[in-house]
């Protein structure tokens, strides 16, 4: 990371902690249970910056819809994760925190794979009962 993405990233926790205590009336546990019901983790520090961007869009209820860009395993990768019972927070807090990356385009195509095989495996269970 360049001191100048460091900066960044320092600069961003920050205003996550300060949105989730002023706008969102959490406390710090709160955001932390909450980072990790969504699949960050519980520390900020510990995150790369796409996953903070992703967080930070996430807490301030921004979450883009994407499908229209997605390519062949991107769709497939939709959806799979509209069948299973995960939420997009689950999704992209799993991209972040397996792949580093901020989002399904972000992907290369052996990522896409390796997604579209857990989420399969995933959903297997639920189909069989």
């Amino acid at each position: 990371m360049t001191q100048r993405q460091a900066e960044y990233a320092k600069k961003l926790r920050r205003n996550i902690v300060i949105f989730a205590k002023n706008d969102l009336q959490m406390t710090i546990d709160q955001l932390h249970d909450q980072m990790h019901n969504l699949g960050y983790g519980t520390s900020l520090r510990k995150l790369s910056l796409s996953s903070l961007i992703n967080l930070n869009t996430t807490l301030h209820g921004k979450t883009p819809h994407i499908y229209e860009i997605l390519d062949a395993q991107g769709k497939k990768i939709w959806a799979l994760y509209k069948l299973s019972d995960w939420s997009k927070e689950k999704l992209y807090g799993f991209i972040a925190q397996h792949f580093g990356k901020s989002g399904i385009k972000y992907l290369t195509k052996q990522e896409k794979g390796a997604l579209i095989k857990v989420l399969e495996n995933y959903e297997q269970p639920r189909i069989q009962d």
